[in-house]
């Protein structure tokens, strides 16, 4: 259950340390959108709501042909978030900040592993510093853990939060990745009603192909050595070489992947409503040999959220009888 939660928690910090990136990043008017699409993520990206109601959320995985890894999950659920009090939302001081928010999700989690099925509804709040989680298959009882406790073994689950959050805060990174020609393209339409509000619909289609395509660029390799310095990353001009050589190699699996963002952004509201991520990944035979995979591999990952009642703030409440939850296990 620890290490359930540890993870639950990662994927919080990340999700809303990238947010900011998806919604004030995309700029520069993207190849394929209009004035006006990209006067709407600017807008969006300027309106900083500190509070909504989660009217649905969805996440979805399916990891097909990597011995020992094949799985597929299935989690959806309702919630909302009060994140005014938070002291910085600066992604690298995120961790920090996050023990002055208050969130709330619940959950019902349908996943499959090594031809295992399970099924579990689950509910977290955090509020006041203090995580709370209850889990339908230990009973439905409550228990709770310091947030900065758990924050702090986060090592232990293999991430290096630093990473994530360095990458994220990168405003100077993200606009020269967008530099690259054809890494970077947009589309737009007309968005579904979200709680009553009429939106549009801006996607922003990532190609890695076009990536690798700069790295042999000697110019465009230049300027990428550049950013990526300015992110803070430890490159120089042999390891910049060794990644292109890397990239070479693996163009078929860059072509083969496809990255998506939607965003769902009020035509009169011009605040973001909700958005979808899009992960797939789908690699022949011989793609997959050169990542070490014996057969295909198929990978997608889908996030979606819907979101109403923007800045009028949400409530949380704790949990006064819950049990302490040990760390140390």
């Amino acid at each position: 259950m620890k290490k359930i939660l540890r993870y639950a928690l990662l994927l919080a910090v990340m999700t809303l340390a990238f947010a900011p990136v998806f919604t004030t990043n995309a700029q520069g008017c993207p190849e394929g959108l209009s004035a006006d699409d990209c006067a709407l993520l600017d807008a969006a990206g300027k309106a900083n709501v500190t509070s909504f109601t989660i009217e649905a959320y969805t996440v979805k995985l399916n990891v097909k042909g990597i011995p020992g890894s094949e799985m597929s999950a299935d989690i959806s659920g309702t919630g909302g978030m009060d994140l005014s009090k938070m002291g910085s939302f600066d992604p690298a001081k995120l961790a920090e900040s996050l023990k002055d928010a208050a969130i709330a999700l619940t959950a019902d989690v349908k996943a499959t592993q090594a031809g295992t099925e399970q099924a579990s509804g689950l509910e977290v709040r955090i509020v006041e510093g203090v995580v709370y989680v209850k889990v339908s298959q230990m009973g439905d009882k409550w228990y709770k853990a310091d947030l900065a406790a758990v924050l702090a073994n986060s090592d232990s689950a293999g991430i290096d939060m630093g990473t994530f959050s360095g990458l994220a805060g990168s405003t100077g990174m993200m606009d020269g990745l967008g530099n690259i020609p054809g890494l970077i393209t947009g589309s737009a339409a007309d968005g579904e009603d979200i709680a009553g509000v009429k939106t549009r619909a801006i996607t922003i289609n990532v190609n890695l192909g076009a990536f690798v395509s700069a790295l042999s660029d000697p110019t465009a390799s230049k300027g990428l050595l550049e950013v990526l310095k300015q992110a803070g990353l430890p490159v120089d001009d042999s390891m910049l070489q060794q990644l292109t050589m890397v990239a070479a190699m693996l163009k078929p699996v860059f072509d083969n992947t496809k990255i998506s963002l939607t965003q769902y952004i009020g035509v009169d509201t011009k605040m973001l409503h909700g958005f979808d991520i899009n992960v797939s990944v789908k690699l022949d035979a011989t793609s997959a040999a050169m990542l070490g995979a014996a057969s295909p591999v198929d990978f997608d990952f889908a996030f979606t959220i819907r979101m109403s009642k923007l800045g009028e703030g949400f409530t949380v409440e704790p949990v006064a009888d819950a049990a302490e939850l040990p760390l140390n296990n």
